[in-house]
């Protein structure tokens, strides 16, 4: 709506105006800029942090349940790559970061000091015992992911905070125990 001098919309005695334009008073109004109108405020970032912090805990201990002795994490930015190196010390983890990029990614490998810190409890990890999951297979492999809740999906890198496992599968299905997918023939299986 315009006053009667036709300058702008006009609310509780201030012009509205787009971004940078002129309110007619000689003054230009700016809304938004820096951290406005954007999804993700500084509580938000900190409360991602803190669940990236938390899925990389529960990695950890899935790989000390698992019995392997060296597992890889997803491929993920410097500043989690580097919480992983730190997470991976606290659990007498040995760590070593691989690839280029977008692709590089944190290996994990046990070392014979490797044990959860002390007063650290380990998550619940999914497990369903005997029951099989019947997956699509395609030639190149289907790429599954396991979130914390249990879900087995399709990987989707927006779910990367409820990873327990991830991994490319060829076969047309798969059982999920003790947190991780396995395969048929597997140990566990």
């Amino acid at each position: 709506m315009s006053d009667s001098n036709g300058r702008g919309d006009r609310d509780g005695g201030r012009f509205r105006t787009p971004r940078g334009e002129s309110r007619g008073d000689g003054r230009r109004e700016h809304r938004g800029g820096r951290g406005e109108g954007r999804d993700r405020g500084p509580r938000r970032e900190k409360d991602d942090g803190q669940e990236a912090l938390k899925a990389l805990e529960r990695r950890m201990h899935a790989f000390l349940s698992s019995g392997e002795v060296q597992m890889d994490l997803e491929p993920m930015n410097s500043y989690l790559r580097h919480q992983a190196h730190e997470t991976a010390k606290a659990f007498n983890i040995s760590t070593e970061s691989v690839g280029e990029g977008h692709e590089r990614f944190v290996r994990l490998i046990r070392t014979p000091q490797s044990a959860a810190p002390a007063g650290v409890r380990p998550p619940r990890l999914p497990d369903f015992g005997s029951q099989m999951f019947k997956v699509k297979a395609s030639p190149e492999g289907t790429h599954l992911m396991l979130l914390e809740d249990g879900s087995l999906l399709l990987h989707d890198d927006k779910e990367k905070g409820q990873i327990v496992d991830h991994r490319v599968v060829q076969s047309n299905y798969v059982r999920v125990r003790k947190g991780k997918i396995l395969v048929e023939g597997e140990p566990g299986w």
